[in-house]
């Protein structure tokens, strides 16, 4: 089984799992799809800034939609 891990969050907020995170009903009509995807931008250094994207979906197994 897979697992949806999350490590090392410092900063997250109600309001960026509203926007961040979805769940679907699969299309084989049985079970959901939870996707996780952001991206963040941040100095590095200097001139140069760092872009961090996260895309990763994993099915929720069930009997079906609810």
């Amino acid at each position: 089984m897979r697992n949806f891990d999350v490590s090392d969050v410092d900063t997250i907020t109600d309001n960026d799992l509203r926007n961040d995170l979805k769940v679907v009903g699969n299309p084989d009509g049985k079970g959901r799809i939870m996707t996780m995807t952001y991206e963040r931008r941040g100095p590095l250094f200097g001139d140069l800034d760092i872009v961090l994207k996260f895309n990763e979906s994993i099915a929720i197994p069930g009997l079906g939609i609810e």
